[in-house]
């Protein structure tokens, strides 16, 4: 449970990040402007500053519903200047479960946003007020400060990362396992630059795994390894590779297997969801699709078995789908490429479990990476899909990246040729 209190003068994107935050970790969304009375409305519109007493009232209804959210055990990340000290002790108090994330840029900037703004109550020329207003959080108050004049999206992930860099027991955010079989091993992840495969590369390096991930986005491999050094995590190694291009894919396992040793874990996690209509298909599509999101599972584990079994044993973990098991169109080449992994799942299991090596599968529910918010995550698809989930929360990559661990981990030692599904309970 966590309550995030997202800070800093008008403009500084305060509205826009805490979206963000909410609709990647399925949080509850509190916009501070809508608890303003209609009297402080007013005054803003009118170009005339609030006073601490137009505050206090404010301030405090935004507390007791933050209050309300904590007492039904649901996070929620709330959009508010709180440019004061005073202030923040309202929204933070004693909360052992509330944190400050601190919006913070140059005047020139912010300014420059406002300027281009449209359809909010305080015009520009309050600004100098508020920056005159403004006492920036001191150290006692150990905020996440997100330097802004990124792209939202960017902000959004930096602010999600030093949240999750936090996580400990104390502060009652979600905290992983331990695996002591996993340190040291060496783990391969494909698609590992984004979405859930980047959960998964962080929470193996955070396990002291070596870990490698294949990629086509050198982009956000790139951003990926920067935030993990900043945590102090050791580099992952990354090797751009076109998964369709198997030569190109066991060049880069052999390569991987040189520098680190033998691959003990396989995570073979990519894929594309692309939509499209069963009549535009062509072979050279269809073939393209099951490139995509089949062939080079089988290919990666044929390429990875023989180090496991010089090892004596190792774990392979395919991703396949919800999608096929609910019957959803729209998609056909990658629902029967999604159904083919549960077969390859099932009949290598039983070709390696004579040396030692385990086979599984995940199922995932619809995980809210940042591709699937953007592209497919309309406000009557989300109520649909909670409709549907037991479990009313949207699913994030962590939800995956745990069972990933325990799979990978010994702890899961007669665990194989299973379907494992992780989807609040919508199948």
């Amino acid at each position: 449970m966590t309550i995030a209190v997202v800070m800093g003068v008008s403009g500084s994107g305060k509205t826009t990040v805490a979206a963000g935050l909410a609709s990647q970790e399925g949080w509850i969304l509190l916009e501070g402007d809508k608890f303003h009375p209609a009297a402080n409305v007013a005054k803003m519109a009118a170009g005339l500053p609030l006073t601490d007493d137009d505050r206090w009232p404010w301030l405090r209804a935004i507390a007791a519903r933050a209050d309300e959210v904590r007492a039904a055990g649901q996070s929620a990340a709330i959009a508010c200047s709180a440019l004061k000290r005073a202030y923040r002790d309202i929204l933070i108090g004693d909360r052992p479960d509330a944190v400050l994330v601190y919006l913070c840029g140059s005047k020139s900037v912010i300014a420059g946003r406002v300027a281009v703004r449209t359809g909010h109550f305080m015009p520009p020329a309050l600004l100098d007020s508020q920056f005159a207003t403004l006492e920036e959080p001191g150290p006692d108050e150990n905020p996440i400060i997100v330097d802004i004049g990124d792209t939202p999206t960017a902000e959004v992930e930096e602010a999600i990362r030093q949240l999750k860099a936090r996580e400990t027991t104390e502060s009652g955010h979600r905290v992983f396992a331990t695996y002591p079989s996993l340190y040291g091993r060496v783990v391969l992840v494909t698609g590992g630059a984004s979405g859930i495969g980047a959960e998964d590369v962080t929470q193996f390096a955070r396990q002291g795994a070596n870990v490698a991930f294949l990629d086509i986005d050198d982009t956000a491999a790139s951003r990926l390894i920067e935030t993990l050094r900043q945590e102090g995590l050791p580099q992952p190694l990354y090797l751009s590779c076109d998964l369709k291009d198997i030569p190109a894919l066991q060049a880069a396992i052999a390569e991987i297997s040189r520098l680190l040793g033998a691959i003990t874990v396989l995570v073979n996690n990519a894929a594309n969801d692309q939509r499209h209509a069963f009549e535009d298909v062509t072979v050279e599509f269809w073939d393209e699709r099951m490139a995509t999101n089949l062939r080079h599972q089988f290919f990666a584990i044929q390429a990875v078995a023989p180090g496991m079994r010089a090892a004596g044993g190792g774990s392979i973990i395919n991703f396949g789908s919800i999608s096929w098991h609910a019957s959803q169109g729209g998609m056909a080449a990658y629902t029967t490429a999604k159904a083919g992994v549960e077969g390859l799942t099932k009949g290598m299991a039983r070709d390696l479990g004579v040396h030692g090596i385990r086979v599984n599968c995940i199922i995932p529910g619809w995980i809210m990476t940042q591709r699937q918010i953007d592209q497919w995550l309309t406000p009557e698809a989300e109520e649909n899909l909670l409709r549907a989930q037991c479990l009313k929360t949207k699913l994030v990559p962590a939800d995956v990246a745990g069972m990933v661990l325990w799979l990978a981990s010994d702890d899961s030692r007669m665990c194989t040729s299973q379907l494992w599904i992780v989807d609040g309970g919508q199948l």
